[in-house]
């Protein structure tokens, strides 16, 4: 009889379980499925519907390539070779096309099964993070298209005085390289009888 509990309440701890891990992966912010080696996915939660707004039917159907990005179906080919060759875990971040026909750009954290042609995969949007990168990068473009055709010359020093940046005007006066300038102190190419009242100003800056 006591077994009989013992094997009840084994069974019983095992439902709760699995309910539990049900229940993660039903409300995961992230898209959480399976897929195999051929190209399809074999399962897949409800964060798939709700990021790329097609129906659990529609993505299933499929080959997820033809939800993929096109400029990123090399990419997607390069993770599945990986994979068929042994590789157990994969980074890849690629841009799925929705029902509504934006663009997310996903993060995934892939395993792989090998010998059951099988992969696992937890995908996260982070289609905000890369419109964030995308906005600073043309943003540090467009600096550095204006500070490199400004006439006047002007460097950029941290907090310790050494060159971080160094525009086109401040190069030709100076006769380095921007490269050459990078890592240099302001004082090594400071004109002597300039030295000590660049000094103080800058360490008045740096105290402020």
């Amino acid at each position: 009889m006591q077994k009989i509990k013992s094997t009840e309440s084994k069974n019983s701890q095992e439902e709760s379980f699995t309910e539990y891990v049900k229940n993660i992966y039903d409300n995961s912010l992230d898209m959480i499925g399976s897929g195999n080696l051929e190209g399809f996915f074999t399962a897949i939660n409800p964060a798939f519907e709700r990021i790329l707004g097609y129906s659990g039917e529609e993505l299933l159907a499929k080959p997820f390539l033809d939800f993929v990005y096109e400029e990123d179906f090399e990419e997607i080919k390069n993770a599945l070779m990986a994979a068929a060759s042994g590789k157990e875990t994969i980074n890849i971040k690629n841009r799925y096309k929705c029902k509504d026909g934006s663009v997310k750009w996903i993060d995934w954290r892939v395993h792989c099964i090998v010998h059951d042609n099988q992969f696992i995969a937890v995908g996260r949007d982070i289609t905000e993070n890369k419109k964030v990168e995308i906005d600073l990068k043309e943003s540090e473009k467009r600096f550095r298209i204006l500070f490199n055709t400004m006439t006047v010359g002007v460097a950029i020093v941290d907090t310790n005085g050494n060159v971080l940046m160094a525009n086109k005007a401040d190069c030709d006066a100076l006769g380095y390289s921007e490269e050459e300038l990078i890592g240099m102190h302001f004082t090594e190419f400071t004109h002597p009888d300039d030295l000590q009242l660049d000094v103080e100003l800058y360490t008045e800056l740096i105290e402020e």
